[in-house]
């Protein structure tokens, strides 16, 4: 947000992008997580977020991800 030609350093919509990269994933995807999400009474942006790291940061032999399949 702008005022008087200054930024804004309350600006909510920078403050939740700020560090972030956008990522796009199919739309049906998306619409299961929102709904898994509304199930669960959490964020869709969080789950995926945790989710992530726990694939890529696991050492547990039980969370994989196949990269070859892909």
């Amino acid at each position: 947000m702008v005022e008087n030609g200054l930024f804004s350093f309350d600006d909510p919509i920078f403050n939740e992008r700020n560090g972030k990269k956008a990522l796009y994933i199919d739309r049906d995807l998306l619409n299961d997580l929102k709904v898994f999400a509304k199930a669960n009474s959490k964020c869709h942006q969080n789950i995926a977020e945790y989710a992530l790291k726990l694939l890529i940061h696991s050492n547990n032999q039980k969370v994989q991800l196949d990269v070859d399949s892909l």
